[in-house]
């Protein structure tokens, strides 16, 4: 049986811009550069959780990709870091 909260969870998760969600997570990425999910939670004051549904959305478009494991510089923990695609790089020259 459904809950009145989860009603109102729903509404809410269907009632966000997830595209706007996306663009602002793209737009503060860097071309060249490469990003943990806690580095970009930070630079965006969200939580690591909200950065990587957001993540996950662009690699699924082919917006973002894997760049390599690195130890972040927010947790000093041993992750994955993302960067912007090669195909997102061309359409800014």
């Amino acid at each position: 049986m459904k809950t009145r909260v989860q009603d109102t969870s729903l509404a809410a998760y269907r009632g966000l811009d997830h595209a706007g969600c996306e663009r602002k997570v793209l737009a503060a990425m860097r071309p060249g550069r490469s990003y943990t999910d806690s580095e970009l939670a930070k630079k965006l004051k969200r939580p690591p959780s909200w950065i990587s549904a957001r993540r996950n959305a662009l690699i699924a478009a082919g917006l973002v990709e894997f760049a390599s494991n690195v130890k972040c510089p927010v947790t000093g923990n041993t992750v994955k870091a993302h960067r912007l695609a090669a195909a997102q790089l061309e359409l800014l020259a």
